[in-house]
């Protein structure tokens, strides 16, 4: 519980200065790489600062689904999406209107900022930073 709710105040303070009020679909969509993450604190990690199994795992935003192309634990896919805006301008993305795509916690799990980044809450208690590709 504590790691939850220290992810989410850290997911909350780097999403400050949002580019939306409430992100979309539409506005997420493309095709987004990991360029960097961050850990929650834990007793047991999986992952480490910056790792190199996580970065440059590329994340696909479409209308159809969202999905993952990547290595190791990256392989979660999501038919029909829907995106629906939570507290301080965050955001979840929803499968088949029912199901988060991601850790399935009470808060959410994304957010993008004023600079195009996406901050998203991952499994493993990893923060991943997304940039959009062209």
């Amino acid at each position: 519980m504590r790691n939850i709710m220290l992810s989410t105040l850290i997911l909350l303070s780097a999403s400050s200065s949002l580019a939306e009020a409430h992100p979309s679909l539409p506005s997420i969509k493309g095709r987004w790489t990991i360029y960097r993450n961050d850990l929650v604190p834990a007793d047991v990690q999986a992952y480490v600062k910056n790792d190199p199994s996580v970065l440059g795992n590329k994340l696909v935003v479409r209308a159809d689904k969202v999905y993952w192309i990547g290595r190791g634990d990256f392989n979660e896919t999501c038919r029909r999406p829907s995106v629906r805006s939570g507290p301080k301008r965050n955001f979840d993305i929803f499968c088949d209107g029912k199901q988060k795509f991601g850790p399935d916690a009470s808060d959410p799990n994304f957010a993008i900022t004023k600079t195009g980044v996406i901050i998203a809450k991952w499994y493993d208690g990893l923060i991943l930073y997304l940039k959009r590709r062209p």
